[in-house]
């Protein structure tokens, strides 16, 4: 008799969790990409292994951020749709 119970349980367990997944929204695709250059603005050079940080525009919580190269040149991937600015 308990036997049956837990593989009742265990039946309905299974069955949630199949109807669950099949429900499921898909996760967000992160396919944005920041990519820029950062030049000295009086002597027109890059700047070199500059932080640019990228904050979340509807609360200004950071999101992530990247270090430039010797050409200034800085690249962001990964990135779910929304408004951002840079610092």
């Amino acid at each position: 008799m308990l036997n049956e119970k837990v593989k009742i349980i265990f039946g309905l367990l299974i069955a949630i969790l199949a109807f669950s997944q099949a429900f499921a929204s898909e996760p967000e695709q992160s396919t944005g990409v920041v990519t820029g250059r950062l030049l000295d603005a009086e002597e027109d050079t890059p700047l070199m292994f500059a932080s640019v940080v990228l904050h979340n525009a509807a609360d200004s919580g950071m999101v992530t951020g990247a270090i430039s190269n010797e050409e200034g040149r800085f690249e962001i991937k990964g990135l779910s749709d929304g408004n951002y600015y840079l610092v």
